[in-house]
């Protein structure tokens, strides 16, 4: 009778523990990545009203949101922002200005359409973003990098200069990177550098490198820039 009650109580026992809840700190990998995904789903449903302006949901998560809806405020209706970064544009050793891309996703395949414009963001001495410069025809249009598809591939920004990349072709493939410089005296940015290497599909590794300096094409101006 003992033995009987005995494993009676272990049965008891062992059914209680499988209906408790596994603490977080015994949890596997496979159960926290459940767990974090059901959390990032219930966090797009919430902020749907919020993400609709932007092309690339991920992008909300780079700085406050109330600071790129008021970004959003100089793209015409029908745009959306592609991409964005935040770096030092002006040498003053502070990593707060901006460079926006914004697109027209629904746009017909016609020229003008399909123009990304490339905006400027300065922060003042109140901390506040003010739109310096802009320019719409520095990033390239969404099928103009042949069977890659779109060729735009990021911003960068360093100490006073700002680059945008692409890389695009078919069997011949080619990147381009344009580099505007910042200009104290001037208080303006001017274009740096242009160009890129292109290679065959066939021999990747043997590539060729074209670039073009102010020498090649004087002075032109960030806002002048075709």
């Amino acid at each position: 009778m003992n033995n009987l009650l005995k494993i009676l109580l272990i049965i008891l026992i062992f059914s209680a523990c499988q209906n408790q809840e596994i603490p977080k700190e015994n949890l596997s990998k496979d159960d926290i990545n459940t767990e974090r995904t059901e959390i990032d789903n219930n966090s797009i449903e919430s902020n749907n009203t919020n993400e609709i302006e932007f092309e690339n949901q991920h992008l909300i998560g780079k700085n406050d949101l109330s600071e790129l809806e008021y970004l959003i405020s100089f793209i015409p209706k029908e745009y959306k922002v592609l991409d964005f970064e935040y770096g030092d544009l002006n040498l003053d050793d502070l990593t707060n200005d901006v460079v926006l891309i914004a697109h027209n996703p629904n746009a017909e395949l016609n020229k003008e359409d399909q123009k990304r414009l490339l905006f400027l963001f300065m922060r003042n001495s109140e901390g506040k973003l003010i739109l310096e410069k802009r320019n719409d025809n520095v990033v390239l249009c969404s099928n103009c990098g042949g069977v890659i598809g779109d060729p735009y591939q990021d911003i960068v920004i360093k100490n006073g200069y700002f680059s945008i990349e692409h890389y695009g072709g078919s069997a011949m493939r080619w990147t381009d990177i344009i580099t505007f410089k910042y200009n104290k005296g001037e208080r303006n940015w001017f274009l740096h550098k242009k160009g890129g290497e292109h290679f065959h599909m066939s021999n990747p590794k043997e590539t060729k490198e074209k670039i073009k300096t102010k020498k090649d094409f004087g002075t032109i101006l960030f806002e002048n820039y075709k």
